[in-house]
């Protein structure tokens, strides 16, 4: 794993959410301890400390004698990227079952958004997470509720 660039889901959440509280706290002139930051977000020190290095080499902070030095603007930007993934199905139901499909595709968790397409394809369900593993579980619920009635699955990852 490459600091900075390859966390894993959970990291990723941790470190969104100590760029937001790095930036709160300059913008209130408060200065905050590794202690602190770690009980404002309920992690360890040793998770903090990790955070800081991934964040240092995205030039987010410079660490200098104790100090911590903030580039505001990497900051925001990383407070501001989404923390989710997402993934897309097309199906090919049975014929006159992809209504029925859509209102049982819409209700499962993790299912953001059911549409009917023209083509191959005649259903299409985007399925978000926060993570790659739940995404798989939430997908593949999705698929095998409606499996009966699905003749051909097609799976498109996101970014």
């Amino acid at each position: 794993m490459v600091l900075g660039l390859d966390l894993p889901a959970e990291l990723k959440r941790s470190q969104h959410k100590l760029a937001e509280l790095l930036l709160h706290t300059a913008a209130e002139g408060m200065g905050l301890s590794r202690q602190g930051m770690a009980s404002a977000l309920g992690i360890s020190l040793e998770t903090v400390a990790l955070l800081l290095v991934s964040l240092q080499a995205k030039n987010a902070v410079r660490i200098e004698r104790h100090r911590l030095f903030l580039h505001k603007r990497i900051l925001a930007r990383l407070a501001a990227e989404p923390v989710t993934v997402r993934a897309y199905g097309l199906l090919k139901t049975k014929q006159g079952t992809s209504e029925r499909a859509i209102a049982i595709i819409r209700c499962q968790p993790g299912v953001i958004m059911t549409d009917w397409v023209e083509g191959a394809a005649d259903v299409i369900f985007a399925v978000q997470s926060y993570d790659r593993d739940s995404l798989a579980t939430l997908t593949i619920r999705a698929i095998a509720s409606v499996e009966l009635m699905t003749e051909e699955i097609q799976l498109l990852p996101a970014r």
